[in-house]
């Protein structure tokens, strides 16, 4: 692969045990496994000898340089055919038994590693081989602490009354 001029572009690499690690490639650096690492196979639940095959960084913490899980960093991505790791993740599906396979969308967070769209769901075929993101939108919604909230609208009314009074 080439160079591009971008901010930060994360990516795998396919390779005996480097698979499931997470690279990070700042500015025009080139795509190779002596990236910077972001995350590690073990820190994202999987196994080295896994294959990502398509993914996408949720970085939360504003600290592109390294997976935070409990800031609320998340990585999705799914896995290929051959990553043993499908073996050992279990979920709940109306047919096909109850393991992982290729379609499903997995997500690495501070809950660990998880399904987080089924294939079925998202009209995939159990036996395909999902390498991309591109057609998943995530939306993720910042919702304030209630106490921060009332702590505002208590400010609010402390200013109305101060001026009120003048």
């Amino acid at each position: 692969m080439g160079n591009i001029g971008l901010g930060n572009i994360y990516y795998s690499v396919d390779g005996a045990g480097i698979g499931a690690d997470i690279f990070r490639s700042a500015q025009t650096h080139a795509f190779t496994a002596s990236g910077v690492s972001y995350a590690s196979a073990s820190a994202l639940g999987l196994q080295s000898t896994d294959q990502i095959t398509g993914l996408t960084v949720v970085d939360r913490d504003g600290d592109a340089n390294t997976f935070s899980p409990g800031s609320g960093d998340a990585v999705v991505f799914s896995l290929g055919s051959g990553s043993p790791s499908l073996s050992s993740i279990s979920i709940t599906r109306p047919l096909n038994g109850n393991l992982a396979l290729p379609a499903d969308v997995f997500v690495a967070d501070a809950s660990g590693l998880s399904v987080l769209i089924r294939a079925e769901d998202i009209g995939l075929r159990t036996w395909t081989n999902s390498d991309a993101l591109d057609g998943l939108s995530l939306e993720f919604e910042l919702v304030p602490e209630p106490g921060a909230t009332l702590l505002l609208l208590l400010g609010g009314v402390a200013l109305g009354l101060r001026r009120a009074r003048s």
